[in-house]
């Protein structure tokens, strides 16, 4: 019987005439949303309420024997404050003192797998609200739980629907990047791994590993439903968000850029590590979505974009070159239009480079000047040969 501030309360209380409590009590109202939920869950599917303890087991030591919880509780309510909430088999008034006997409730060996029926909904209730080793949202590390096979059945349905788009993306030869070992290392870089020297087999692994990772911790940004949509994107052409994304990651890999905790702000470094200029700021309450911000920002900042790039494929140190290899010729008469407007960034920093200059860290607004100054003032002559590039 459940006992509330050492009176005795009748469950024909909870469930009126057949309906659920509606009374202001709050203790009624908890004992019966419980019994409700244990009800729609199990015993109106036929199905008895399980409680596991599978650490259990016979032996010395710490689990072994199982293990007991009280059976009289203390529970702060918002309107009556604390409240002495007890179940026990009887109640005995020894000298003007309720006592309450059993006091503990012993889960024992043989209860590893403890099966109660809706005749036992007063113990099923008190186990589920009040025993301190319930596994729960506020106590994960609870070694006792709840089976609920409804609850095994959809984990599973969504374990399946996540292989199903791992395999046919990744493992599937009909799918368009079952051999393309280009787009699975940018989808790996899209996802913070750094594909450089490894197969696409491992490369593949390492993608679904950090996918189901991510799905676990519930990260809307690289779970299964960001994976698939990347990949929808990129089997239509459309590649901006995954390049970009893959674009940050290898400049942190090669050192180019590096989030500073100091400036809550996304650095350009130059050759040695030094910081060169601020790329964007971040909210200081966003500081976890950081690379997201990132890569908003270079969405709407395309000179940003190119700066990286260069970053990347500069050497550390400016070289002039015999030839310089350009996707298109240059026109008998070069113009600040077409400098500006008309070449490609390719063929810019390739002339850059031409020249001896070095365009790491500079943007496409830094450069034209000089490149104006090269080719149209002072006429400095060029030798190149063009290379249509895919």
């Amino acid at each position: 019987m459940f006992y509330i501030n050492h009176q005795p309360l009748d469950f024909v209380t909870l469930r009126p005439s057949g309906n659920w409590y509606s009374g202001d009590d709050e203790i009624k109202k908890l004992l019966s949303n419980t019994w409700r939920e244990l009800e729609q869950r199990f015993f109106a599917k036929n199905l008895p309420v399980v409680f596991k303890t599978p650490s259990i087991r016979s032996g010395q030591g710490k689990g072994s024997g199982g293990y007991s919880y009280p059976r009289v509780v203390s529970y702060k309510t918002k309107r009556s404050g604390m409240v002495i909430i007890a179940w026990a088999d009887n109640q005995i008034n020894e000298g003007g003192h309720i006592t309450y006997k059993p006091l503990t409730r012993k889960i024992w060996i043989n209860e590893k797998s403890l099966t109660l029926s809706e005749n036992d909904i007063e113990e099923a209730i008190f186990m589920y609200l009040f025993n301190p080793n319930m596994r729960t949202e506020k106590n994960p590390a609870g070694i006792t739980y709840l089976e609920d096979k409804e609850q095994e059945a959809r984990q599973y349905e969504e374990t399946e629907q996540s292989s199903a788009v791992i395999s046919y993306w990744l493992y599937r030869k009909e799918s368009p990047f079952y051999a393309d070992e280009k787009t699975i290392g940018t989808l790996c870089l899209a996802w913070g791994i750094n594909p450089e020297g490894r197969s696409i087999t491992y490369r593949k692994q390492l993608l679904a590993e950090a996918i189901k990772k991510a799905e676990r911790k519930n990260d809307l940004e690289f779970n299964l439903a960001a994976f698939n949509t990347h990949c929808e994107k990129l089997k239509d052409g459309d590649d901006t968000d995954t390049e970009i994304m893959a674009l940050i990651q290898k400049c942190i890999i090669n050192r180019v850029i590096r989030f500073d905790e100091d400036k809550i702000s996304w650095m350009l470094l130059g050759n040695e590590g030094q910081l060169l200029k601020t790329i964007c700021k971040v909210p200081p309450q966003m500081i976890s979505s950081a690379k997201q911000i990132l890569k908003r920002h270079l969405v709407q900042h395309t000179d940003d974009i190119h700066t990286l790039e260069s970053s990347l494929s500069d050497d550390a140190t400016p070289s002039s070159v015999d030839e310089c290899i350009l996707s298109e010729p240059l026109p008998d008469i070069i113009t600040d239009d077409h400098i500006v407007n008309k070449m490609s960034w390719i063929d810019r920093k390739a002339i850059y480079k031409y020249f001896g200059r070095s365009s790491r860290g500079k943007t496409a607004d830094q450069i034209h000047p000089e490149l104006i100054e090269l080719l149209i003032v002072q006429k400095r002559p060029i030798k190149y040969r063009v290379v249509k590039r895919d």
